[in-house]
């Protein structure tokens, strides 16, 4: 596949296809193996007496650094999943090469032997040479 281009329209019209999600911080950090439960719990003890936010703990203790923290935000104010999913629902990618591209995506991004590194033909993710224009 070639890469893309995406306008400031067409990537308006995917991001409010999507819903909401609804998962933690912590339990995306957990699922991309950035922290272990342990982890977790270690940070919510330390939120729960200073009352800072998850990710400012998490840094506090050396456990999530500033970069993979935005990394943690931006899949919880957009997952790729459900934006891809929109791309291929909205007719402007074809399923096989979202998939192609989500599996090159995730071999770059996740830690090698992560579950979440296979995904399934159901599973969509947007193709990361997607540029958006103005």
């Amino acid at each position: 596949m070639t890469q893309k281009i995406f306008d400031i329209p067409t990537m308006s019209q995917v991001l409010l296809s999507c819903r909401p999600n609804t998962r933690t911080i912590g339990e995306l950090a957990v699922s991309r193996q950035y922290l272990s439960q342990k982890d977790v719990a270690r940070i919510l003890q330390l939120q729960n007496t200073s009352h800072k936010r998850f990710g400012e703990c998490a840094i506090e203790l050396g456990l999530l650094t500033e970069v993979r923290l935005a990394e943690l935000l931006a899949f919880q104010a957009e997952s790729p999943h459900d934006v891809a999913k929109a791309l291929v629902q909205l007719g402007i990618c074809h399923q096989s090469d979202v998939i192609l591209h989500l599996r090159q995506f995730l071999a770059e991004s996740l830690p090698a032997g992560s579950p979440s590194a296979s995904p399934s033909s159901e599973t969509t993710k947007p193709t990361p040479q997607a540029v958006v224009t103005g």
